[in-house]
């Protein structure tokens, strides 16, 4: 198991273009949005009365100029004064094109398909053009980094399967895959780095949380396990102590495969032991012990 921060996922802002008061809020956080989804709308009063006044003369603009067109192609109209009318149909046409778009910068939609991760607006609070009204986050994928020590590279590969806990969520194990396997070192920390994608379709998993990540390296039947807890560590060295003869004897082992709170015996133990597992860091080898039973019932 590593612990490590999951990385934030891909998050976008989405701001007004037009600086106003907040008519309408569409959504709350947690809410699930398509992209280009209307999220808000700001007061758009006095850019609607723009812009009809805009379509209005660019219509009047259009019809003078075809009925100046039917009497310049009988050339009653002089050139300059019918180049003169058309000049003024482009302005007015892109005077409208202008109002349309600044009336759209009153809608705010989300920049892609999402949760609303933040809502920092209320209705009928003036806004600023830039300000971050609201925050969109991509549910998926979620990245998570680790850094492995290096004597396991050579057992990691894209693909390997992942299981995946949180503290916040503690009942929960979320499934997950390697997708990126750092060839280089770390020279300082003689780690390298994992990326992983992780399976969170229902968005529960945030940003920067804390991680407890276990990589499966290999599936082994009927393999000899311990609690990692009995161990006793002394350098690279690793050992257990057991019970013989109401004696503790001290075995050193050879372990392989983590699984949670259990580690795998490769050698050292057949299986048919007492292992202690509480108080071992104070024994030696030869010292008295008295097996205890704990009534389980009795203790609850």
């Amino acid at each position: 198991m590593v612990r490590r921060r999951s990385r934030p996922r891909p998050t976008r802002k989405s701001s007004p273009k037009w600086a106003g008061k907040a008519l309408r809020l569409l959504v709350e956080e947690g809410d699930v949005v398509k992209s280009n989804q209307l999220l808000a709308t700001l007061d758009d009063r006095q850019l609607r009365l723009q812009a009809a006044q805009a379509r209005a003369a660019l219509a009047k603009a259009q019809r003078d100029y075809q009925r100046q067109v039917e009497l310049h192609e009988k050339g009653l109209v002089a050139r300059g004064a019918f180049e003169g009318l058309k000049f003024d149909l482009d302005n007015l046409r892109a005077a409208h094109e202008l109002a349309r778009l600044s009336l759209s910068y009153t809608e705010i939609r989300a920049p892609f398909a999402g949760i609303i991760a933040t809502r920092s607006i209320r209705v009928g609070q003036t806004v600023p053009v830039g300000a971050a009204l609201l925050r969109v986050t991509d549910p998926t994928p979620l990245k998570a980094s680790v850094f492995i020590p290096e004597r396991e590279l050579s057992r990691l590969q894209v693909g390997q399967p992942a299981g995946i806990q949180v503290d916040a969520l503690a009942d929960k194990r979320f499934l997950g895959k390697v997708t990126l396997v750092s060839p280089t070192v770390d020279a300082a920390t003689a780690t390298f780095k994992v990326t992983l994608e992780v399976d969170d379709p229902s968005g529960e998993l945030k940003p920067g949380m804390f991680a407890r990540v276990g990589i499966v390296f290999d599936r082994r039947a009927d393999a000899l396990t311990i609690p990692r807890a009995a161990l006793v560590e002394n350098d690279d060295v690793r050992s257990v102590f057991i019970v013989a003869a109401d004696k503790a004897r001290q075995r050193t082992l050879t372990t392989g495969l983590t699984n949670g709170g259990d580690i795998e015996v490769l050698a050292g133990l057949d299986g048919s032991e007492q292992v202690v597992t509480v108080g071992q860091n104070g024994l030696k080898d030869g010292n008295a012990v008295r097996v205890v039973t704990l009534d389980v019932d009795a203790a609850r």
